[in-house]
């Protein structure tokens, strides 16, 4: 309690555990609050990308749902449709982000330097490699509030049925 008069000389104030606590937890957000998220950028978001499809080459199935979170809405829907087929050939039942084939993206060769270019909500990001003809363009869009990497699929084929005399039905 403190006297009419303030604290006494040579007497300190007892501090709060909570203002320490308090402290503590504003310097901790701030520091959060100071690193940019992957996907702030499409350099990032291409980076980030690059980073887990190279770990879920190495078989860590919780680097594809990262990287499946990097794709955009297109991409992602483009996959859930392959992994419905595929389910519905083999009766088993897949992932959409496990239908992300990662040695066709990171093998090709080692980006040094990326960069953008910008317009509006859609981005080209240019990765350069050591040699003069390694460099690849990547697709960008800005959607759910970060950049997210247009992995261009070619298109499905239609499905063919076979009937039992060795016909097909028509698509």
């Amino acid at each position: 309690m403190r006297d009419a008069e303030g604290p006494r000389p040579g007497r300190q104030r007892p501090r709060a555990p909570q203002a320490r606590w308090a402290l503590l937890l504003g310097l901790g957000a701030l520091a959060a609050c100071s690193r940019p998220r992957p996907d702030a950028t499409p350099e990032g978001a291409v980076r980030e990308l690059t980073i887990h499809l190279g770990r879920y080459s190495d078989g860590d199935p919780t680097e594809a749902k990262a990287a499946f979170g990097l794709l955009s809405k297109e991409a992602r829907s483009e996959l859930e449709k392959r992994a419905e087929r595929y389910s519905a050939a083999s009766g088993k039942r897949i992932a959409p982000e496990l239908m992300i084939a990662p040695a066709s993206f990171v093998s090709r060769f080692e980006a040094r330097e990326l960069s953008s270019r910008i317009q509006g909500p859609y981005a080209v990001v240019a990765a350069v490699g050591l040699l003069a003809e390694e460099r690849a363009e990547i697709p960008c869009v800005y959607e759910e509030g970060g950049w997210r990497v247009h992995l261009v699929l070619p298109p499905l084929s239609p499905v063919r049925v076979l009937k039992r005399d060795g016909e097909t039905s028509p698509p």
